[in-house]
């Protein structure tokens, strides 16, 4: 399941956990030959442990994302 708000919602969720295609937009970006920097959409928490926590998760999606992709 996925939050979906109206549109310019403030909250964001998780990368990895929205509508987002990352495997889609990486995998596009390989097949062009990209391989410099890139910067993730932010998401929205209220307290310290959940930062840690959604950058966790976002790691771990993205990581998984690009050894599919290797």
């Amino acid at each position: 399941e996925t939050d979906e708000g109206p549109r310019a919602n403030p909250s964001f969720p998780v990368p990895g956990e929205g509508q987002v295609d990352w495997k889609r937009i990486f995998g596009t970006l390989k097949e062009a030959g990209f391989s410099g920097p890139c910067l993730l959409e932010n998401f929205t928490a209220q307290d310290p442990e959940a930062v840690k926590a959604g950058v966790r998760r976002t790691r771990e999606h993205l990581e998984q994302v690009l050894a599919e992709l290797a």
